[in-house]
């Protein structure tokens, strides 16, 4: 019998504790399975269900890990869950609401405990490529943010990881979100430019790798254009998603732009005003170019061109664009401009800042030279902010401090103070048309008060991810236009282009 009993413990011993060893491996990613399939819908993650306290666990278990960083015994499939845990607990950590780029130094502080070794999600990410090179788990790793491909409904098996990743990477290049062609664009998440080393030497095999994951059939002539970013929260929450999709397709998107990403804007204002028989018309282009150096933080530049006639007798408010004598026209100004998310929790709050330096001489004019612009600097402060209402609608509020020829005391007149407010209310019936009533007011403040009042109603539409036209028209009121019987309107074309 003791010679059974000795058999028995040393078949115990030979097969039990080399499982024992990859235990803490192997519960890891049972009990994460579990964890994911009960908090993560439709790629999105539920983390209004998740506490610190259900965290907890799996950052005891990773401290347990026994591993050889000269070479990692970390599976693959390990390592993706482990990663994928560590940016759902740092949002939980850090209480995220509207993106990890609201939180500095989210990828770059060293917090992740795997071992005896402290890393950097950053970090965490470098050793897992350098272990193992393989360019699909980009569509595996989850970074927080809906512009990475969505969350694999499960955890990755490490005795199935293949099959997992090629699936993945299916689900991620099929989905248009993500890449899609028109004519002869191909249009790619920006991760495929983060590390497009990973993906192949030059375009032609980076298409060719795209078509062998996908199963889909992109031209290798193609040229690759990359899709602005979406660093929103990746969240399954109600509130959280109607604030992100609906604000995208609204008359002025409030919200800074992501990180990395450029905004492009033309706006041009054609304003007329008819008293008696002289009609008055000013053109005026505001160009503006901005880059988010982060998710709360965007600088940029902005110049006005402005172009200013008279016409006596029949004409229309397209007159301005003929030759006439007295026609003025020239670029008034340029300076910088900022935008700033001041705080985090307020999704859709910023304040944009720019200061404009006039440029050239004579531009208020004289008794020869019709008034083009003020001469002294302009600067302007906005602050936005909007709205959702239920799915289709939001309210866009805007509040500015304006202050016109700062420092110029022509005719004892000098740094014109005004506080212009607008509402504008957005009806969004499709993701590429939005339809928009707008009201303004807008007092001067002064020796001699003034004011202008105006209503409007406008629509925009998304040609792509990338581009958008705007059409507005309003009609103005003020003290002078009333005491003269006078009337005035404005016709406006916005042309705005993200990358």
């Amino acid at each position: 019998m003791r010679k059974y009993q000795v058999f028995l413990i040393a078949l115990f011993i030979g097969f039990y504790l080399p499982i024992n060893a990859q235990d803490p491996f192997h519960s890891f990613n049972e009990k994460w399975d579990v964890f994911v399939q009960n908090h993560v819908e439709e790629g999105l993650v539920d983390y209004d269900k998740m506490s610190l306290k259900d965290l907890e666990w799996y950052q005891e278990n990773m401290k347990q890990w026994k591993v050889d960083w000269t070479q990692p015994n970390i599976d693959k499939a390990t390592w993706i869950n482990a990663y994928n845990f560590a940016v759902i607990s740092e949002i939980i950590k850090t209480n995220v609401r509207s993106s990890v780029q609201d939180i500095p130094g989210f990828f770059t502080r060293q917090k992740i405990i795997v071992g005896d070794r402290n890393f950097s999600l950053n970090d965490f990410e470098k050793l897992l490529f350098d272990t193992y090179p393989d360019p699909r788990m980009h569509f595996a790793l989850i970074c927080g943010a809906k512009g990475c491909p969505k969350m694999f409904p499960r955890a990755f098996n490490t005795k199935e990881i293949d099959q997992d990743l090629d699936k993945q990477s299916k689900l991620a290049l099929s989905d248009a979100s993500f890449i899609y062609a028109k004519g002869e664009n191909l249009f790619v998440s920006k991760i495929l430019d983060w590390y497009k080393d990973d993906f192949g030497k030059n375009t032609k095999e980076r298409i060719e790798l795209i078509n062998s994951l996908s199963g889909l059939n992109f031209s290798s002539e193609s040229k690759i254009k990359y899709l602005p970013y979406d660093w929103s929260l990746n969240t399954t929450s109600s509130k959280q998603n109607t604030l992100n999709s609906t604000n995208q397709y609204r008359y002025i998107v409030s919200s800074t732009i992501p990180k990395g990403t450029y905004e492009f804007k033309a706006f041009n204002n054609l304003y007329s005003q008819t008293i008696n028989d002289v009609r008055s018309t000013y053109f005026t282009t505001i160009y503006s170019a901005l880059y988010g150096l982060n998710h709360r933080l965007n600088v940029g530049l902005q110049s006005r061109f402005r172009m200013t006639t008279q016409h006596f007798g029949d004409s229309t408010p397209f007159s301005i664009f003929n030759s006439t004598p007295n026609k003025r026209q020239r670029f008034t100004g340029i300076g910088p401009m900022i935008r700033y998310a001041p705080v985090p929790k307020w999704e859709n709050f910023s304040i944009q800042s720019t200061f404009l330096f006039p440029l050239g001489a004579d531009l208020e004019g004289n008794a020869q030279l019709l008034f083009l612009e003020w001469q002294g600097p302009i600067w302007n402060t906005q602050f936005f902010n909007d709205f959702s209402i239920k799915d289709k609608f939001s309210l866009f509020t805007e509040i500015d401090l304006l202050v016109e020829d700062i420092g110029n005391s022509n005719e004892g007149y000098s740094n014109r103070f005004s506080t212009p407010i607008m509402l504008i209310l957005s009806y969004v019936p499709t993701q590429k048309i939005s339809t928009y009533f707008l009201s303004g007011y807008s007092p001067f403040w002064g020796s001699a008060f003034d004011y202008f009042v105006q209503i409007g109603a406008g629509f925009k539409y998304q040609f792509t991810p990338q581009l958008e036209l705007e059409l507005l028209t309003t009609w103005f009121d003020n003290q002078f236009l009333e005491q003269n019987d006078g009337n005035a309107q404005t016709i406006n074309i916005g042309v705005r282009y993200n990358h």
